[in-house]
């Protein structure tokens, strides 16, 4: 069923970008050097939207009393070699391409740190585009809050019930129902093999980007 919105939000790492192999080689490099045993992608891959600390715990415990350490020490690791395979997910690019022509209002929201964001828009031109940019540290609260949510619209100058949002985690589409979007699951990111997706309660599913034009009634 087709939809009209004046808005669109996105979650970035598993709905915009794909990090996941830069993220599971950082990962790994880390394991190695202590001595920990490599993870192969199939098991890293769905951790790649919950931030660093879970490639930490995976590994070395919850509550390992180093874990700030290493978690500076796997962000370090990442930074070292960022966009040397992360990439756009396949239709993106065309997009927000199309966003531009049409002036379309489009958003960032992620929980990722303020610095790394803005890393990522840097290597990556096009999202640099974003009308609205809300990072994990921008506010006090961040994903599965609404705040983050909220935040963007107003940057957008829209009502969240006129706007879209759309991630791969179970915390985007809790946030953005909260807040009072359109919610939509990306399952062709970082969605947990087994994950309940019906139990999210989400308006929409896609399995590509593609599939935007026709839901939100925004076709080429």
């Amino acid at each position: 069923m087709q939809q009209t919105f004046q808005g669109l939000l996105f979650d970035l790492d598993g709905t915009l970008l794909d990090t996941a192999p830069e993220l599971a080689q950082a990962a790994n490099t880390l394991y190695k050097k202590y001595g920990k045993r490599e993870q192969p992608f199939e098991i890293l891959r769905p951790l790649a939207g919950d931030g660093a600390l879970a490639f930490i715990e995976l590994v070395f415990g919850k509550g390992n009393q180093n874990q700030n350490a290493l978690r500076q020490e796997f962000i370090d690791i990442y930074l070292t070699q960022f966009g040397q395979h992360t990439e756009l997910f396949p239709g993106v690019a065309e997009l927000i391409q199309h966003f531009t022509e049409i002036n379309y209002p489009w958003g960032i929201v992620t929980n990722k740190p303020t610095r790394l964001t803005n890393i990522a828009l840097q290597h990556f031109p096009l999202l640099a585009r974003a009308k609205a940019v809300v990072s994990g540290d921008t506010l006090k609260k961040n994903k599965p809050h609404p705040d983050p949510v909220l935040h963007a619209c107003k940057q957008l100058k829209l009502l969240p019930a006129t706007c879209a949002f759309i991630g791969d985690h179970e915390r985007d589409i809790i946030a953005g129902r909260a807040a009072g979007t359109y919610t939509i699951v990306a399952r062709y990111g970082y969605v947990p093999v087994n994950a309940d997706l019906t139990g999210w309660e989400a308006n929409s599913m896609i399995n590509g980007i593609d599939e935007i034009y026709k839901l939100m009634n925004i076709g080429m």
